[in-house]
């Protein structure tokens, strides 16, 4: 059973990025394609799921809400257009304050569909390295804790990386039209916050991963851990 929770971690972030779009195909719904989201709660209020948008595979997908070791949700999305609800998250103390990882399992034009925020959390990113966007400008973020380079790529495409200001720091771009995975070493420096633009292409890679944010306002660094806590099981 472990054999096979450990092939299923592994292969899952492989197996959601094998689809490509059909000449002439449309993505509906939303345009951003991740494996997972951490949220930073406030005290004060509570935690809920504020899933909308529209997931197209028959087979749904399927979210689990994790704080710590602890799975707090595992909660199944149909398939079908999502009207906008809120659903509580379990366990979760209304005057706690701290992070919790949500994530997302499914076809990737499941993840695509869905719209964000996933959350009323005032902070909420996605990770983690691997991604999928299109036609939804920058993104906000900063490099893991004493990291001093970190590599983008591409799948055919093009992107660019960006001070806070939107000064333009380093490109990948295919040398040759049959170079499938361009890559460029960005240095960057701790502690600062950047931006990539991925309007040219729409898969790319970071190495080591990385946490986005479409908006500066509910960017944060979340603990390095989560990448240490096991949610298969």
């Amino acid at each position: 059973m472990k054999t096979v929770s450990l092939l299923i971690r592994c292969l899952l972030p492989v197996a959601m990025l094998l689809h490509f779009p059909a000449k002439g195909e449309v993505q509906e719904g939303g345009t951003f394609f991740f494996s997972e989201a951490v949220v930073q709660k406030a005290p004060g209020s509570e935690l809920l799921l504020t899933l909308s948008g529209s997931v197209a595979p028959l087979a749904g997908a399927y979210l689990l809400v994790q704080e710590g070791e602890r799975i707090l949700l595992r909660h199944p999305i149909p398939s079908g257009k999502l009207e906008r609800g809120e659903i509580p998250v379990p366990g979760v103390p209304r005057e706690a304050a701290g992070e919790y990882r949500i994530i997302l399992v499914g076809h990737q034009s499941a993840i695509t569909g869905l719209e964000l925020p996933l959350t009323n959390a005032a902070r909420e990113v996605y990770g983690f390295g691997y991604f999928g966007a299109r036609e939804r400008g920058t993104f906000w973020f900063q490099p893991p804790a004493g990291v001093q380079e970190v590599r983008f790529s591409t799948l055919k495409g093009a992107l660019d990386v960006l001070d806070e200001n939107g000064n333009r720091l380093a490109s990948v771009e295919p040398e040759r039209p049959e170079q499938r995975r361009p890559e460029v070493a960005v240095p960057l420096e701790p502690g600062r916050i950047y931006q990539v633009d991925p309007r040219r292409t729409f898969y790319f890679h970071t190495n080591p991963g990385i946490y986005l944010s479409p908006n500066r306002a509910s960017y944060f660094r979340p603990d390095p851990r989560w990448q240490e806590r096991a949610w298969w099981r």
